[in-house]
């Protein structure tokens, strides 16, 4: 009876295929990993889900909360492919499965990091209470307010005011943040009003003190648009435009080409100036704006020179007079006369013999003087204008045989420099 039992069972192995006692062809080998690992986090909890590898009739679950440092036991025989685990909300979960059936287990699958989590703010039941101070700062051509957020806002009404509260202007209804920058007139005063809301309502109304009106602190000016530089006879004037919001200017010159400069005036607060210099020399003069705020950048003149003083001479003489001519100098001109009786120069007890009335204008460098007398001194001077500033001067001389003798003076430094006119 033993024997046809064996025989039996022997049999039945061959017809299914599988020796008697060996595992099904299943889980013949342990199943392959799982391909990924996901966790949903809510408020004190976490839930993985995972794919289910062929094979695979149960799950080993493990998690960690301090980046992997320890792992903690979720589940050892977990038969199915999601599981929810206690979690703390500020923390951070890895969670790691692995699949398993009767031949032994697959490697580790691990999620991503998951957390912290923030549970969802529950719905106001009252409105928040009010900022308890409202701030402005101001700035050029804006304001900033911030306030304090009261327990339960999730908005701010934000309104402002230019006149005394007189009027109110909108600047934000649902306002997500606790500041807010508004566009003002630096001459104005602004209050502005704040009050906090939420689902369930707003607060009260929280305004500023009175802030303004704003004055900008000062900049440095721009730099001068141009230097002209005028000469004269020992001296050089120069002169620039003034930049908005310039107090002062500091003015450098050189004569050697900016191998070295020297210094004019440091706080000089006209835009002209007038320096001494060297006929035969080139200069290049440099000037900056100043103000409280600093400086700007430099602006250098042209350069400018040598300079040639006027020369008035008096050459082909007549009977009673002779020919005048200016040389280097542009520009209108008038003359006068003035002589002296028996060859005398003028001085203590001498009467001028002849006071001849300022003649001109002259337009070019060449006119002619009459009504000379015979053996009589005279000094010829001409001059920007009548009774201006004086541009060149003969020295005395005597008109013999009714004839004037030449003459031939340089003009003065001071003289062009006074009168803006230049050779």
């Amino acid at each position: 009876m033993v024997a046809v039992l064996l025989g039996l069972l022997v049999v039945a192995g061959l017809i299914s295929g599988s020796p008697v006692g060996a595992s099904p062809a299943s889980e013949s080998s342990p199943p392959g990993t799982v391909a990924s690992v996901d966790v949903t986090r809510a408020d004190g909890t976490l839930t993985a889900s995972w794919d289910a590898p062929s094979g695979a009739t149960n799950y080993h679950v493990t998690y960690s909360n301090d980046g992997k440092q320890s792992w903690q036991l979720a589940a050892f025989d977990h038969d199915s492919t999601s599981i929810t685990i206690d979690a703390t909300n500020s923390a951070t979960y890895i969670v790691a499965v692995r699949a398993k059936n009767a031949a032994g287990g697959s490697g580790w699958r691990n999620s991503d990091p998951a957390g912290p989590y923030t549970p969802p703010t529950p719905p106001a039941t009252q409105p928040p209470a009010t900022p308890s101070s409202v701030d402005v700062t101001r700035g050029d051509g804006s304001l900033t307010a911030s306030w304090d957020a009261p327990s339960g806002a999730t908005g701010y009404h934000v309104t402002y005011s230019s006149n005394g509260g007189g009027s109110w202007d909108l600047a934000a209804y649902d306002h997500g943040s606790t500041s807010i920058t508004i566009t003002a007139t630096n001459s104005a005063t602004y209050i502005v009003g704040v009050r906090a809301l939420n689902a369930a309502g707003g607060s009260g109304w929280r305004n500023s003190p009175s802030s303004g009106p704003y004055t900008p602190p000062p900049v440095p000016p721009a730099t001068p648009a141009s230097v002209t530089v005028t000469r004269s006879d020992g001296t050089l004037t120069a002169s620039w435009d003034a930049p908005a919001g310039a107090t002062s200017y500091h003015v450098t010159y050189t004569s050697d080409g900016k191998q070295s400069w020297s210094l004019a005036a440091f706080d000089h607060t006209e835009t002209s100036i007038t320096i001494t210099a060297t006929n035969s020399d080139t200069y290049i003069v440099g000037v900056r704006a100043k103000n409280s705020a600093g400086g700007s950048g430099w602006r250098n003149s042209a350069p400018a020179g040598p300079y040639d003083p006027p020369t008035l001479t008096a050459t082909d003489e007549t009977t009673d007079g002779a020919t005048l001519t200016l040389s280097n100098y542009n520009g209108a001109w008038y003359y006068q006369t003035e002589g002296q009786a028996g060859g005398q120069t003028q001085g203590a007890g001498v009467q001028s013999l002849q006071q001849v009335t300022c003649h001109g204008p002259v337009n070019g460098g060449e006119t002619t003087v009459n009504g000379l007398d015979p053996d009589t001194e005279y000094t010829v001077t001409a001059y920007v204008e009548c009774g201006g500033a004086a541009i060149a001067s003969s020295e005395l001389v005597t008109a013999q045989n009714a004839s004037l003798a030449h003459s031939n003076v340089g003009l003065s430094t001071a003289t062009i420099t006074r009168s803006g006119f230049s050779g």
